[in-house]
């Protein structure tokens, strides 16, 4: 192998040591909740988000 492909390589596994090493330290990779949540009224929930003026996300889904 050549010299500068060992370096490459080198580096590679270098930084990805220090990534997972600093994981536990990087706050937006620690998130344990959720945003997003179903809720049991959405209905009223759509009216409230519509009257406030804020946007509204719809999932859905079928087993076909």
């Amino acid at each position: 192998m050549k010299t500068s492909v060992k370096r490459l390589i080198l580096v590679f596994v270098g930084l990805l040591v220090v990534g997972v090493m600093a994981k536990p330290y990087i706050p937006f990779l620690n998130r344990t909740e959720s945003q997003f949540s179903a809720t049991p009224d959405p209905i009223a929930l759509y009216e409230q988000a519509l009257a406030e003026g804020k946007p509204v996300f719809v999932e859905f889904y079928a087993d076909w």
